[in-house]
């Protein structure tokens, strides 16, 4: 296609009465005019329009991808805080996954104190040893007490089977019995150790759906700790304030990380905010530089064209139809752009999905509220960035042009 500074040619070629924007009752003429010529200039230079629509297409991608982040990682802090509410954490100093441990007598005599009504000692190790990193929560492998578990997990419910009763017994997380390729299996092997599979915890989105519970007593002995476990959970009587027992455990036990619902429904929040603010951050910055790309093509335009600008208002184009040619330019821009990334952020979304589901990972969860916000902010913007120059174009005298 012929750049855009053809239309004087086009015009003498055709006559001025096929683009004149005089008379009266022709509004949809003169509108039909004003989008012809604003679709010429949005494709009159390939090269510009297709790096716009590029800088576009990867704001609206970044807003979509990182969006759907955010939203999965909202989802599984909330069941997190859930799942923390009404319970007392307690650690040693140096941390999880067996780099610190408790004594499980001590930890057991808690429950003689007034207000406590269950303890529940716990060790927790990585499902996978080599595993060093994962995206999300990583999978583990949890030793409870047996008679403890429907209490602990009173709030999820069970895809099939039932909670273990036995020594030997397993329950596995959905995403665990998902990278087994068989959520009814009959067994499970850790460390060496076959468990019989006695149910599968349905789809929570939260920590339960990368883990195995196996009994304590079992973990114990499968990793040479007996006597010994990771952390505890201590859950206050009804009526008794979590954050005041939580201090009393604290004044006795100096050594240990006692850490009440409030405190840890904070980090989680503190976590989710911060990890919001960066993903979205970086996706509304791509973004934004999407829409000064179209306030910087947009003025070039305006001002390589300024002799057929001249022409259209001596034809009795005014300033507002000047003003629409250039705004509908952006206007085109900014919807086949932002179309197109929102389009690619879906197809990498569902690419991505399949595999990390395989593998029990989550990591995207798209929906149909930040997909509309995601393309209507993406929209906008870029509108916004073809403002300035539609106003500076329609402000053009002809008479100023002709003495240049």
């Amino acid at each position: 296609m012929k750049p855009f500074a053809s239309l004087e040619s086009m015009i003498l070629r055709s006559g001025a009465s096929e683009f004149s924007f005089g008379g009266v009752g022709q509004d949809s003429s003169k509108t039909r005019l004003v989008w012809t010529l604003a679709w010429k200039g949005a494709f009159s230079l390939k090269f510009r329009t297709w790096l716009t629509l590029i800088g576009l297409a990867m704001g609206t991608f970044a807003l979509t991808t990182f969006g759907s982040m955010v939203v999965h990682f909202h989802k599984m802090a909330s069941r997190f805080e859930n799942y923390a509410e009404g319970k007392i954490f307690i650690r040693d100093r140096s941390g999880f996954f067996g780099a610190g441990a408790i004594e499980k007598d001590e930890l057991l005599t808690l429950s003689q104190m007034a207000g406590v009504k269950e303890v529940i000692p716990m060790i927790v190790a990585r499902l996978h040893s080599r595993e060093l990193m994962a995206f999300g929560l990583p999978q583990i492998v949890l030793g409870v007490p047996k008679e403890k578990l429907p209490e602990l997990f009173k709030d999820t419910p069970l895809l099939w089977g039932s909670w273990p009763e036995n020594s030997g017994d397993s329950l596995l997380g959905i995403d665990v019995a998902e990278e087994q390729g068989n959520l009814h299996s009959s067994s499970f092997t850790y460390a060496g150790k076959k468990f019989r599979v006695s149910g599968v915890m349905a789809r929570t989105d939260g920590p339960e759906d990368h883990q195995v519970t196996v009994p304590l007593s079992d973990l114990e002995k499968l990793l040479g700790r007996e006597g010994l476990v990771s952390y505890g959970v201590v859950i206050p009587k009804p009526g008794e304030s979590a954050s005041a027992l939580a201090q009393l455990i604290g004044n006795k036990h100096s050594n240990w990380d006692v850490l009440p619902p409030t405190l840890v429904s904070q980090g989680i929040r503190g976590s989710e905010r911060l990890w919001g603010a960066l993903t979205m951050g970086v996706g509304f910055l791509t973004v934004l530089i999407g829409g000064i790309g179209i306030l910087t093509v947009m003025m070039m335009a305006v001002r390589e064209r300024i002799r057929e600008i001249a022409i259209l208002k001596v034809l009795g184009a005014s300033r507002s139809q000047i003003f629409l040619l250039f705004l509908f330019e952006a206007f085109i821009l900014s919807l086949l752009g932002s179309v197109a990334g929102l389009l690619l952020g879906m197809v990498f979304i569902l690419g991505v999905s399949h595999p990390l589901a395989r593998q029990g990972m989550v990591l995207f969860e798209p929906t149909t509220l930040l997909i509309f916000l995601s393309f209507f902010l993406a929209l906008v913007l870029s509108l916004l960035g073809g403002l300035y120059p539609a106003f500076y174009g329609a402000k053009i005298k002809p008479a100023d042009v002709l003495r240049t």
